[in-house]
């Protein structure tokens, strides 16, 4: 999804938005702000894959996504319909959960929304 644009994901029954901001104007669980890495203007929905690793926002260390998602108690059937956003190779949020520490917002990045 590049920044401007909004996209249908109808094997996740929603929909996902991506736009420039500046600041944070909005917080909720299906919301997420970002800082992409510079010369990145989209992000990757995807579904979960083995040997999926991220840096847990508010954690020590990276975290397997499947053991976040195990501790997190995500029902099994719902953990390959979870999405997740890929930024640069790198997962950046689990949708509707933790997002990743290295993408944390600074002032100038993307707002990305998810919507029913």
């Amino acid at each position: 999804v590049k920044t401007g644009e909004s996209v249908r994901i109808d094997e996740l029954g929603y929909t996902v938005t991506v736009e420039r901001v500046e600041s944070i104007n909005e917080k909720g669980k299906w919301v997420s702000y970002m800082t992409l890495p510079d010369g990145v203007n989209e992000v990757t929905i995807r579904n979960r894959r083995d040997g999926d690793t991220f840096k847990p926002k508010g954690m020590n260390g990276t975290k397997k996504v499947k053991e976040y998602m195990i501790n997190e108690k995500i029902p099994r059937n719902m953990r390959s319909r979870t999405g997740i956003v890929e930024v640069d190779g790198q997962i950046g949020w689990i949708i509707g959960h933790r997002e990743d520490a290295r993408f944390s917002f600074n002032g100038n990045g993307i707002k990305i929304s998810v919507s029913y």
